[in-house]
């Protein structure tokens, strides 16, 4: 098979790290989130030690995500003297007034190509703090797509180096399609691929996502396609890392339940898989969340995957993780505490922003 899957983050960095042990020639890495911990040192001493070997090593990592990364100066200079090519995506100070707008306008991407054979993409962040959760990585090794990821890799590198946004080439990969979103007008090619596998969906769309509080057209979207007959089925945490977007989501869950979608709420740990599944002609995995930043004003990128092994394994993903769930009923919402009910009103005004 062309490509193979990793469920937890721990299983995720085991691959990834095992795969750039055997690099020979390259690695090229995309992340959002890299941490100054156990985690993110191990990957780092990890590239640097392949780089002392002689492979070229390029790191790309978004520094609102990776903060505290972008502040360690010592580390970032010894990272070069070992010679690893270092760059940072929008270079600023995170929570200077001045720059606090470009929290939004993020390097939000998820991919690791080594040797140019294998390639990573999915939600997966090198930090301690996610540890035990349930998360979404695919490795592939089809060669039309690797072209595709590294050509996009290359863009983001250039724009992140030389403020120069190249050309679009258009994919080569039928059965296993990368599209990227950008937060400028007609770049959102990803998040359009998704929204028209959502409204040609005839029997079931099954999606994951850690953050629910959808654009207008995104939920359209699944309110018309749940309208229409379609079994919509939405998986979220029950609690995720920011409380506050539960609660600004849960309008949107409203209404959809009243449709007969199917919401269930994961409780073994952080779910923060960025997948679906449509009918069984497509499936997808990136880095996009359903969310306003994810969906409007942030780098995204995933794959739109025809291949029907693939669909049928994600399809049994979502399966096993509902097992012993039971969906909301349009009774059980509104059984909610009083407290969650007050807080989804004071969340609405904002839920743009999240």
């Amino acid at each position: 098979m062309p490509y193979s899957f990793t469920l937890t983050s721990e299983a995720g960095w085991m691959a990834i790290i095992e795969d750039i042990k055997k690099a020979e020639h390259s690695i090229d890495c995309e992340l959002f989130i890299v941490d100054i911990d156990d985690v993110g040192l191990y990957f780092l001493n990890t590239l640097r030690e392949r780089s002392r070997a002689g492979v070229k090593v390029r790191l790309l990592v978004d520094a609102a995500g990776s903060y505290l990364f972008y502040l360690a100066s010592t580390l970032k200079a010894e990272l070069r003297a070992d010679g690893i090519q270092l760059s940072f995506f929008n270079h600023f100070i995170p929570w200077y007034p001045r720059t606090l707008k470009l929290w939004y306008f993020r390097n939000h991407r998820r991919s690791i190509i080594i040797d140019q054979k294998v390639s990573y993409t999915g939600g997966i962040c090198f930090s301690k703090d996610m540890e035990g959760w349930r998360e979404t990585m695919i490795r592939i090794d089809e060669k039309e797509a690797l072209e595709d990821i590294q050509q996009t890799y290359l863009r983001m590198w250039d724009l992140s180096e030389n403020q120069q946004f190249d050309k679009r080439t258009k994919p080569t990969s039928k059965n296993w399609l990368y599209l990227t979103n950008a937060p400028l007008p007609g770049k959102y090619y990803y998040y359009h691929a998704v929204l028209d596998l959502i409204n040609k969906s005839k029997n079931n769309i099954f999606l994951t996502t850690p953050y629910f509080v959808p654009d207008y057209i995104f939920f359209r979207a699944l309110y018309k396609a749940a309208k229409r007959g379609v079994a919509v089925h939405l998986l979220i945490p029950k609690s995720c890392n920011h409380p506050i977007v539960d609660h600004a989501g849960d309008f949107y869950k409203e209404k959809l339940i009243k449709k007969g979608a199917r919401i269930y709420m994961y409780e073994k740990s952080m779910i923060h898989s960025k997948t679906g599944t449509f009918d069984d002609t497509a499936c997808t995995v990136g880095s996009m969340n359903l969310d306003n930043v994810s969906l409007r004003y942030n780098f995204e990128g995933g794959l739109i995957i025809r291949d029907p092994e693939c669909i049928a394994e994600m399809k049994n993903q979502f399966q096993n993780d509902i097992k012993g769930l039971e969906p909301f009923t349009r009774a059980k919402w509104r059984e909610r505490p009083f407290k969650e009910k007050v807080l989804m009103y004071l969340t609405w005004p904002i839920r743009k922003l999240l």
